[in-house]
Parts: structure tokens; sequence; C-alpha cells
């Protein structure tokens, strides 16, 4: 998989392909969908990854090449949450992102509850870091992996 879109100085998980295996494929309790695009029909470019949960069909992943990719990608998950009949499609994604962009392009509002990321540092010198939330790129899926 590519990166995405976003800056490349985030602090993130380092989603190999063998993460992803683990995190999505081998995960016992959860089934996931998958929306991958590839050029080639073999190697994806760009990739958003759902999950069922009760009326609601959760964003938990995603990575994408380009603009056109996400397009692609998110008429898909739109259909697909279409053809289950879901109330609405959630995700974690920070103001001012490719994604967040994108998805108010498509009528996505930010609506109740508001959540809120938090840093408690245990040692000085690397607050400039880790202190804005502009500088980390957490995912749905990212919540148990900090």
């Amino acid at each position: 998989y590519t990166s995405c879109l976003s800056n490349h100085d985030v602090i993130q998980v380092n989603k190999s392909n063998e993460y992803l295996y683990w995190r999505y494929v081998m995960h016992p309790h959860i089934e996931y969908k998958v929306f991958a695009y590839s050029i080639d029909g073999v190697n994806a470019t760009s990739r958003i990854i759902c999950k069922e949960y009760k009326d609601i069909l959760n964003i938990v992943d995603y990575s994408v090449r380009d603009n056109n990719e996400l397009g692609e990608l998110l008429s898909s998950v739109i259909a697909y949450a279409n053809s289950l009949d879901k109330n609405k499609i959630t995700i974690w994604a920070k103001l001012g992102d490719f994604m967040h962009l994108e998805l108010e392009a498509y009528g996505a509002k930010n609506t109740l509850p508001i959540t809120y990321f938090g840093v408690c540092l245990f040692r000085e010198g690397m607050e400039d870091i880790y202190m804005s939330g502009q500088n980390w790129m957490i995912h749905m899926s990212d919540d148990n992996v900090y």
C-alpha cells in the first residue's frame, strides 16, 4: 500500500502488509469489509476498511494515493452501506485532512458526540511534536494500538 495523502511526518501506526493481514484478516471476533483500488488487479494502491455496527458502517482505516482513487472507493463504500440499509457512515478524520475535506463534499458533517484526542507526556522535550493533534494520524482501528 502507498502512504496516504496526508503529511508523511505524522505520528501513525506503521501499517505494513503484515500488519494489515494480522489486524484485519486474522482478527478473531470482527468481520471487516476491505475496499481496495488496484491498477494492475494485484497490488492495491488505496484502501478503505469498514466494519458494521448496528445501523452504522464504520470506516475504521484508510490509506489513499490520490483523490481519484478516493472518490472511487468512497462511492463503493456508500453504495455498500446503502445495500445494507445502514443509516450512517462514521469515520475518525482530523479537521482539514484530505479525507475530511472529501467527505464534506459528499455532505458529511461533524455530529455529537464530539470527542477529543489527548496526550500525557512523561518526559520533557517532545511537547511540540506530541501535543499537537495535527501531528497525529489516528484511525478508528488504532484505538487499541497506542
